[in-house]
C-alpha cells in the first residue's frame, strides 16, 4: 500500500478498564479480542493509510480505591512481538466486589497520564480509552496513592496545562465510554477528549473490542485530508460556543475556518499531524 507521508508514527494507548463484578462480560471480550488485538488495529491504520512504526499498549483495571480496592496496573506491551504477555495479563484479571456506586475511574485516568509515554517518533498519538457503567468519585476521595490529584482543577491542570501537564498537548487523547452520570460531564470541557454515552441499562452490552480499535484508528488522522472523526453514538453534547471557549478562539483565522466545518464535538480531536513537541 501507498503511503502519503514517509514519517515515523508511534502510538501508545492505555485501556483503563472497569473490573469489577458486574463488568465480566466486558472483561470476556477483552480476553477474547486480546491476542488478535495487534492485527486487528494494524489493519484499521493500514486502512486508513496510517500504519504505525510502534504500537504499545498498557492495561489499567480499576474497581474502587476508596475502599482500599488497588488498581492493576500493567507494564507496557510492544506490540506484536507482546502479544501473549498482553493477553496473559487479561487473562488474569477477576470481575469482582463493587457495587452500583462510584468507583474511581477518574483516578485510573489520573495513573494513566503518568505514564513513561513514548517520546520518539516524527509522529506521536498518546491515548487513554476508558470503559465504565458507573459514576465516578471526584479526585482526593481515595487515599491509597498521594501522587495522584486531590481536587478537580489539580485534575484539570495534570491534562492540560502545558506547565503542569505530563502528556504532551498536541498529542493526547481521551476516550471516555460511560452513562450520562453528571460526574462524567467535565470530559465535555477537556481539550482533545470525547465522550461517548453508553445506554445505563444495557451498560457496556452494545460496545465491542472493535468499536475501541476503530475509535484509536481514527485518532491517528490528518484533519484536513481525512475530515472529523466518527462518534461512536450519536450523541453530541458539546456545542461551537462552549468549544470556541474551551479552546480559546478569537479573532477568526483560516485554522478556525477550517474548524467550523468539521462537527463541533470533533473539533478539539483532529489536530494535524505534528513533529516532536518541542516544549
Amino acid at each position: 500500500m501507498h503511503h502519503d507521508f514517509d514519517i515515523t508514527i508511534n502510538l501508545d494507548i492505555v485501556l483503563c478498564m472497569e473490573a469489577t463484578g458486574h463488568m465480566k462480560h466486558m472483561l470476556a471480550k477483552v480476553r477474547e479480542s486480546a491476542i488478535d488485538f495487534s492485527d486487528n488495529l494494524r489493519a484499521e491504520l493500514e486502512r486508513r493509510n496510517r500504519p504505525c512504526n510502534g504500537i504499545r499498549i498498557k492495561v489499567i483495571a480499576f474497581r474502587d480505591m476508596t475502599i482500599g480496592d488497588p488498581n492493576e496496573v500493567s507494564k507496557w506491551f510492544s506490540l506484536p512481538s507482546q502479544n501473549a504477555d498482553y493477553k496473559a495479563f487479561v487473562d488474569k484479571l477477576v470481575a469482582r466486589s463493587g457495587g452500583d456506586g462510584p468507583n474511581t475511574a477518574i483516578d485510573a485516568i489520573s495513573q494513566a497520564m503518568m505514564q513513561d509515554w513514548v517520546k520518539t517518533g516524527d509522529v506521536r498519538r498518546h491515548v487513554i480509552v476508558l470503559w465504565t457503567d458507573g459514576p465516578t468519585w471526584p479526585p482526593g476521595e481515595q487515599k491509597m496513592d498521594p501522587q495522584l490529584p486531590k481536587s478537580m482543577p489539580e485534575f484539570v491542570r495534570m491534562w492540560e496545562d502545558p506547565r503542569e501537564a505530563i502528556m504532551e498537548p498536541g498529542t493526547k487523547r481521551l476516550f471516555v465510554f460511560a452513562p450520562t452520570y453528571d460526574s462524567w460531564a467535565f470530559v465535555d470541557d477537556l481539550d482533545n477528549a470525547c465522550f461517548e454515552e453508553v445506554s445505563p441499562v444495557k451498560a457496556l452490552d452494545e460496545l465491542e473490542m472493535n468499536d475501541i480499535i476503530r475509535i484509536i484508528a481514527e485518532s491517528v488522522r490528518n484533519r484536513e485530508r481525512d475530515g472529523p472523526v466518527p462518534s461512536f453514538s450519536n450523541h453530541v453534547r458539546k456545542d461551537s460556543a462552549s468549544l470556541a471557549s474551551i479552546n480559546g478562539i478569537g479573532s477568526e483565522t483560516s485554522e478556525e475556518r477550517t474548524l467550523r466545518s468539521i462537527p463541533p464535538r470533533f473539533q478539539s480531536l483532529k489536530g494535524p499531524f505534528r513533529g516532536p513537541s518541542t516544549r
